[in-house]
């Protein structure tokens, strides 16, 4: 799981919104208010613990303000 923030460059194996490698899961930040780039957390085990596994994933923004948002698309290819 690969993340490009809103406006940020592209990243090895995504290269842009509607396009990633084969095998990848690639996350787009279109637009949002005063959010920070996202954590990534898995519950693979039965505990959250750091970056996405074969079981999923979850993603945390930090955020200042109670009415902060992100939204963006996503595009995954399978091998």
């Amino acid at each position: 799981m690969i993340y490009t923030e809103k406006g940020g460059s592209a990243k090895p194996h995504c290269s842009g919104p509607g396009r990633a490698d084969p095998g990848y899961l690639c996350i787009y930040g279109a637009f949002g208010f005063d959010v920070g780039e996202p954590e990534v957390f898995n519950y693979a085990g039965g505990s959250f613990t750091q970056g996405a596994s074969a079981v999923g994933f979850d993603l945390e923004w930090p955020t200042n303000h109670s009415d902060s948002y992100e939204a963006g698309t996503w595009t995954v290819t399978a091998e």
